[in-house]
């Protein structure tokens, strides 16, 4: 998490990769959550980005989040499934 509140992936540390495009925005808190949803909140708690990949059974709920050496941003579900990719986005 950048310090304008922006979530990004670069390449070779200086090729930005991909972003969540949540810049200007301070102060922003990255939670893997319970439900498996990997969220960004504002200052004032409200969700302001997240993977969509809450309440869908255990076959779609987040459960760990990998950077690969190609720089994409995978979450994965409990049976190391991918679930949702930087590149791609949400796979069901």
């Amino acid at each position: 998490m950048q310090k304008d509140g922006n979530l990004c992936v670069y390449k070779n540390g200086n090729l930005s990769v991909w972003c969540s495009m949540t810049n200007n925005q301070q102060k922003n808190t990255l939670i893997m959550q319970n439900d498996g949803n990997l969220v960004i909140y504002n200052q004032f708690n409200r969700p302001i980005w997240s993977t969509n990949t809450y309440n869908g059974g255990i076959q779609k709920t987040g459960k760990m989040l990998v950077l690969q050496n190609d720089g994409n941003l995978m979450l994965f579900n409990q049976y190391n499934k991918a679930i949702w990719t930087s590149q791609r986005g949400r796979l069901y």
